[in-house]
């Protein structure tokens, strides 16, 4: 399945014309520590009123477990779901998200085939079709309580995609709270400080509810505890809109963030360096600048948006797409600068030649779970 986001319509180009006011002050509240701590067994269980606490998880932190969406992988995309099992094995627990039951047996016999053990699998099936996981699946707040955040996933006919959240709180007893935002989760990257970065594509999609950036910045904070919000350019052509596809978060105050070379694509360079310019004026606590680390972004030449930002987190290991029959000397680079920001970490290369060529990349077919209750918290 292909990703795809809203069209432009004539607020992204108000946006455009308004750079000027990209960085949105949702509160002047403190933020919270980036430690996350255990929820009590207590704070697990089904409740929909909105949360009065916590702040949103970060990737890079310590986690329990991680969907992938083993659906489509499956089908399409075997040696991908091999070498990511393979990677994260025995680090954090795999959550396979399978669209049948049947793709349970299909997921150990592949992984069979390839000497790769299936013990750190669970498998969760609901009928969601798409492996895009992070787009649709379940957001975390987490803090004294947990909470799934359960946005709207405004794709038409995804009625199953839009109601994973839901079924995932259901099925390990977690607390859930509604927001009123119609988004994708790929197009919201949280410093788990409470601030955040999307692309313009969020205030496009919000307009039909009368929503502007205020709006939004208000819902950002009470749904989301969100202190501090930047919007950023979308690239422009590609097809999600989505701020993944150009930018991480690798600790609380640096992130990765994508640049063309001018020859390769000079009004996408120039879109990145406007970006640039905007999380440049960023402040965080005590007065503390964003660190901007800069990723070569390869050719698009064959009409393809391969990525080095859309990355996997997982327990002190980064999970870094590559594209060996492209641009391996590009490759290596990307290994290198996260090799480099993450002395601690182990860096991973992973092939991902075939699911670059259905718009998406590592970070789209996965989602980082804080923490599972335990099986004495379900009791």
């Amino acid at each position: 399945m292909h990703r795809f986001r809203f069209l432009y319509g004539p607020l992204a180009l108000t946006l455009i014309a308004g750079i000027a006011i990209a960085v949105a002050i949702v509160s002047a509240e403190p933020r919270q520590s980036v430690a996350a701590k255990r929820p009590k067994p207590t704070t697990f269980g089904a409740v929909i009123d909105p949360p009065q606490s916590g702040r949103l998880f970060a990737e890079f932190e310590e986690q329990d477990a991680i969907i992938l969406g083993f659906n489509e992988l499956i089908q399409f995309h075997h040696q991908t779901l091999v070498d990511l099992v393979r990677a994260i094995n025995g680090r954090v627990q795999i959550i396979g998200l399978i669209s049948s039951p049947d793709q349970e047996q299909q997921v150990r016999n592949l992984l069979s085939q390839h000497e790769v053990s299936a013990e750190s699998i669970e498998f969760f099936f609901w009928p969601a079709v798409s492996m895009w996981v992070q787009d649709y699946g379940p957001l975390f707040l987490v803090g004294d309580e947990m909470r799934v955040i359960d946005f709207c996933y405004g794709f038409p006919d995804r009625e199953a995609e839009d109601q994973t959240a839901l079924a995932f709180a259901a099925k390990y007893g977690m607390k859930i709270a509604n927001s009123r935002l119609t988004m994708e989760g790929g197009n919201l990257l949280s410093n788990g400080q409470g601030f955040c970065v999307t692309s313009s594509v969020l205030i496009e999609q919000n307009a039909n509810r009368g929503y502007d950036f205020q709006k939004i910045a208000s819902i950002l904070k009470s749904d989301f505890r969100m202190n501090q919000w930047s919007y950023l350019l979308p690239l422009e052509g590609e097809a999600t809109g989505h701020v993944d596809m150009y930018l991480t978060f690798v600790d609380p105050t640096t992130v990765v963030l994508g640049e063309y070379a001018g020859a390769d694509d000079a009004k996408n360079a120039l879109r990145l360096e406007k970006n640039r310019e905007i999380l440049a004026s960023v402040r965080l606590e005590e007065d503390k600048a964003l660190k901007i680390v800069r990723m070569p972004m390869p050719s698009r030449r064959d009409g393809l948006w391969r990525t080095y930002t859309n990355v996997i987190y997982a327990n002190g290991m980064v999970l870094v797409p590559q594209y060996p029959d492209y641009c391996p000397d590009l490759d290596a680079r990307a290994l290198e600068v996260y090799r480099k920001l993450l002395p601690d970490w182990q860096v991973v290369g992973i092939d991902a030649s075939s699911i670059i060529q259905k718009r998406g990349s590592l970070h789209c077919i996965s989602l980082n779970v804080p923490f599972l209750p335990k099986a004495d918290a379900q009791e």
